[in-house]
């Protein structure tokens, strides 16, 4: 918070708080904590599943160990940023462990110390075990080398150690959650008939004429829509505008942009760091204590450097410095401090696939036919490389002119890599390299190399001063002193030219609204304290302070009519009009052809492989009962007018193709059991989470 924003406060409000200070200390300080007298034991809950209350204490205990596991695999903190998901995931993790642990409990599930024991080297050993220590070269999986690793445990470094924990502590919850899981999808059958429909379904194929009446053959000045009629609609169709719990703001900010004179003390901060960079002997202590930014120290393999880095390294010798050069807000200059030779080789190169259609040798040779046309013409136009890339390639780096990267050996196809890493100077190789994979011409654009360079990288934000502060919380302090109503906000924000942002569905679970990241301390305000036209105090975000108030709220449930009124609109219109509409077209006796001459913007058109699992018809959008109703008409007859999302469409049957009766639904049994299987996790812990009525009241403490 800005200087002024600290002794703004009276001195009789001051006063009154430093004698209550004191009056809690002498009472053992734990007046306002977790169990205070005023507060209640519940001053400590974020959430409810079911009947039973979720604490900050269970919340946290979770979000340490995701914190200590990230910490371990990256060997850093995590970022604000980071630590937003991580507390995500520490809340999903948290519900899950709680609606499975009940479900446990209940049907007397467990698994036992020997059952982990069996997974690590008995008889069922977990497939990620299995992969470790299974011989690459024989397919063949040796216990005995896993025991060998549980012996020589104790003596590896600690990461190794924590991390093996990490894994072996998940064995047994991962376990008991597959058995809970396969109780339910082992359950899981297919029946002859259901097999014999899917066939059919999947195989029979209509060729349809249909007409298309769009809605805006009736202009929307013709159709009146009161609110009666909105709130009407809403009412009839509540299940689909149901809406989780959400508040809407309006906002105001005030930039923290640092001043001239904010950059003028960086830069000279960073041209003392770089004297000093250049001086030093270790660079990697160095660039650790004085970077803003993690990775301060890395050994660059060229693939790994940038444009600019490439650029300047590849002229320079070791303990050079590049820059410094200012970028998003942050001074950056590097130190050449080591140039190393790897024990692998690098290079960079485009090219350009031609793909044979088939494995036969008549089409492998139409395609090197093809290759060495195209090859002719770029050796004639180097400069249509790009071009002939983009047009005529047939993998990924085709919208990339071609450009494959760098890659270091033994990562491409034997004779590609051959081709490249021979070559004594850039450009278009003259011959084509044939692989398992097509035709290749290439372009190698970096010679091979085997150096690599640590870097020391000295990151220096370019923060705002003190002084440029307390302007910025001075403005907005004004302007809050200022305003207390939504009228006030409104003109004040109006007479000093300021911008008001609005997001209208702000949940309790939001880290972020609109363009304001880490806006958590806003959402915590929303719900523990907003109303609908109160002004908030000020906030001080990451790089802005910020002025909200609060324009509207809606409750878990059915949404409110005004929330969603231009959807209803909408949808009133086209009810209104298809209405309209059906009752002109109360008869399809006539053809086709003279139905749609009564309506100037109506078409027709014909489709020859329609099928009943499609959903949209060319022209028409979405058009699930038309298509339905397809497969249950005769040849040459035709359906009724059909309401959809765009207008009315009547469909005629021309013919429809049935598939050969099969007898071995095999194959297909396999996809579909695999098809709801794949689904089942997720449907039975969404169906165990609506069962719990889980409440997420994190915004109550953060």
């Amino acid at each position: 918070m800005g200087l002024i924003g600290k002794i703004r406060e009276k001195t009789s409000l001051t006063v009154g708080i430093i004698a209550a200070a004191l009056i809690l200390f002498l009472l053992g300080g734990d007046l306002l904590g977790p169990g205070s007298i005023i507060f209640g034991e519940k001053r400590n809950l974020i959430g409810t599943f079911g009947n039973e209350d979720i604490t900050i204490e269970q919340y946290q205990a979770k979000e340490d160990e995701i914190v200590q596991t990230y910490r371990l695999n990256t060997e850093r903190m995590p970022s604000s940023q980071e630590m937003e998901s991580i507390k995500e995931q520490a809340w999903n993790s948290l519900v899950r462990d709680l609606c499975y642990k009940k479900e446990f409990q209940e049907l007397g599930l467990e698994v036992t110390p020997d059952e982990v024991v069996d997974m690590v080297q008995g008889n069922n050993i977990h497939p990620q075990v299995r992969q470790i220590f299974t011989d690459p070269e024989t397919g063949i999986l040796d216990k005995n080398r896993i025991i060998a690793y549980l012996q020589s445990l104790p003596k590896q470094p600690a990461k190794q150690q924590i991390s093996w924990y990490l894994f072996e502590k998940e064995l047994g919850p991962n376990r008991i959650t597959n058995k809970y899981d396969n109780l339910i999808i082992r359950t899981n059958y297919i029946t002859q008939e259901e097999l014999k429909n899917k066939y059919k379904n999947d195989n029979k194929i209509a060729e349809v004429k249909y007409l298309f009446v769009p809605y805006n053959t009736i202009p929307d000045a013709e159709i009146k829509i009161t609110d009666d009629d909105l709130e009407t609609y809403l009412q009839e169709h509540k299940n689909v505008y149901q809406k989780e719990q959400s508040k809407g703001v309006q906002y105001i900010t005030f930039p923290i942009i640092p001043s001239s004179e904010d950059t003028a003390v960086v830069k000279e901060e960073v041209e003392k760091i770089k004297d000093l960079l250049q001086k030093t002997d270790n660079d990697s202590i160095f660039a650790n204590l004085n970077s803003d930014n993690e990775n301060a120290f890395i050994t660059y393999t060229p693939n790994m450097l940038t444009t600019f880095l490439r650029d300047s390294i590849t002229k320079l010798k070791e303990k050079t410095i590049i820059g410094p050069k200012l970028q998003n807000g942050v001074y950056t200059f590097y130190k050449l401090s080591k140039i190393l030779k790897d024990t692998i080789e690098y290079a960079r190169a485009s090219h350009i696939l031609i793909k044979p259609s088939d494995k036969t040798e008549e089409s492998k040779q139409t395609a090197k036919e093809q290759a060495q046309t195209i090859l002719n013409d770029i050796l004639k136009n180097p400069d249509s490389f790009e071009q002939q890339a983009r047009f005529n390639g047939t993998d990924g780096s085709a919208e990339r002119g071609g450009d494959i990267g760098w890659f270091s050996s033994g990562r491409m196809a034997k004779p590609f890599e051959n081709a490249v890493f021979s070559a004594s100077k850039t450009g278009i190789l003259n011959t084509l390299t044939e692989t398992d994979f097509g035709f290749h011409i290439i372009k190698v654009t970096e010679l091979k190399t085997s150096q690599i360079y640590q870097i020391a990288t000295i990151d220096k934000n370019l923060n705002a001063g003190d002084e440029t502060k307390n302007e910025a919380y001075k403005k907005a302090d004004i302007f809050a002193l200022n305003t207390k109503t939504l009228d006030e906000f409104h003109k004040n924000a109006t007479d000093n030219f300021y911008h008001i942002y609005e997001e209208k569905e702000i949940k309790p679970s939001n880290y972020s609204i609109g363009v304001l990241l880490s806006a958590r301390p806003v959402v915590t305000w929303l719900y523990n304290e907003g109303e609908i036209g109160k002004i908030s105090p000020v906030f001080e975000l990451e790089n802005d302070y910020v002025i909200v108030v609060m324009t509207q709220e809606q409750k878990q449930g059915t949404a409110r009519m005004e929330t969603v009124k231009n959807n209803l609109t909408h949808k009133v219109m086209v009810e209104k009009k298809a209405e309209l509409l059906l009752s002109k077209i109360a008869s399809t006796e006539e053809p086709l052809e003279e139905i749609r001459k009564k309506y100037p913007d109506a078409f027709i058109k014909t489709v020859y492989n329609l099928k009943i699992s499609d959903n949209i018809l060319e022209g028409v959008g979405p058009a699930y009962e038309a298509i339905g109703t397809v497969f249950a008409l005769q040849p040459g007859k035709k359906s009724k007018p059909i309401k959809t999302d765009n207008g009315i469409v009547i469909i005629e049957l021309v013919t429809i193709n049935n598939p050969p009766e099969v007898q071995d639904f095999q194959s297909l049994y396999i996809q579909m059991m695999q098809q709801r299987s794949s689904l089942a996790q997720y449907q039975i812990f969404e169906s165990i989470k609506k069962h719990n009525n889980i409440q997420d009241k994190r915004y109550k403490i953060f």
